[in-house]
């Protein structure tokens, strides 16, 4: 079986492989020969894209689905360069890729389409944002996608949950850029944390339901040493944002999650202590506070969670 699983992985590696160098000479092709025709171009990749939506509608086969990936992808950049020459508007652009990007989520159950989709979705929106000079937006985009990594593992459309969990990571390492001067992006830090600790109270409260923890006592521990964790953090959205995905991730035992949870909390964390103006003296001591606490924390949620497992 586990042969059997490797073969079929290996094959669906080589024809992913196959599908992108295929579209990359197809692409090259194209520019030769209809790179004064950016219509064409454009049409081109919407009829590639169609042509890919209705293959994995169609058949089933592990070779044709790594193959189409790289079309998929071929047909976007054809479709992109196709409206930068006819709209000259990026806003145009960027929400005309975001409604493909809609499109190709219900149309098919492909995962690495879906996945492609998802990732060109948020970066669409981030586009728009950043096209628009409306940093402040960003503030609030972060709990979004938090929100919606949230209900992606929780309840629906687990098929979605990689694309939102890598779009949030990478939105956290934006917002964790000192060097980023832009009017509404600095000083309005504590707005996206604020909100992503709303978040996390909601994840708790599901734990809470879900090991049905019923004294008063715990729940209120439970509450006030998570939330004191979060708001030691609170101008940092990026240390919140990573402890949001190792809880979430932890409670529904995602590797994936839990993972690139935990590189990108020991990142963010060295990132903004990093940051800090202060001593190398008052930054140990700050860091070895947070670390006791961190263990403290850890300590009592395992013996009150083992508890309620036992029971």
């Amino acid at each position: 079986m586990k042969s059997a699983h490797k073969e079929s992985l290996g094959i669906q590696l080589l024809s992913i492989a196959g599908g992108l160098l295929g579209s990359l000479f197809f692409i090259g092709f194209l520019f030769m020969v209809v790179l004064d025709s950016p219509k064409v171009m454009g049409i081109s990749g919407a009829l590639m894209m169609i042509a890919v939506l209705v293959v994995n509608k169609t058949v089933n086969s592990k070779m044709l689905d790594g193959a189409s990936i790289g079309t998929a992808l071929a047909a976007l950049t054809l479709m992109g360069l196709g409206l930068e020459s006819v709209t000259h508007s990026d806003n145009a652009n960027a929400i005309a890729l975001l409604l493909v990007a809609i499109i190709i989520a219900v149309s098919t159950k492909n995962y690495m389409l879906n996945l492609i989709a998802v990732l060109l979705f948020n970066g669409c929106l981030f586009a728009l944002i950043n096209i628009n000079n409306q940093f402040i937006l960003l503030h609030f985009l972060a709990p979004v996608l938090a929100l919606a990594f949230t209900y992606t593992s929780l309840y629906r459309y687990h098929i979605w949950r990689i694309g939102f969990l890598l779009s949030f990571i990478a939105l956290l390492g934006f917002l964790g850029i000192e060097d980023f001067k832009k009017p509404g992006f600095n000083g309005n830090e504590w707005i996206s944390s604020i909100l992503i600790i709303a978040v996390v109270a909601f994840i708790l409260n599901h734990i809470i339901r879900h090991l049905a923890i019923e004294t008063q006592r715990s729940k209120v521990l439970i509450y006030m040493m998570t939330l004191l964790l979060m708001v030691l953090s609170v101008f940092a959205p990026a240390i919140c944002g990573g402890l949001l995905v190792l809880l979430l991730s932890y409670h529904t035992q995602h590797r994936v999650g839990m993972i690139a949870g935990f590189i990108a909390t020991i990142y963010f964390v060295g990132q903004y202590y990093y940051n800090l103006h202060f001593s190398l003296l008052i930054k140990s001591g700050i860091m070895m506070g947070t670390g006791i606490l961190f263990l403290a924390a850890w300590f009592i949620f395992k013996n009150t969670l083992k508890r309620y497992e036992q029971n």
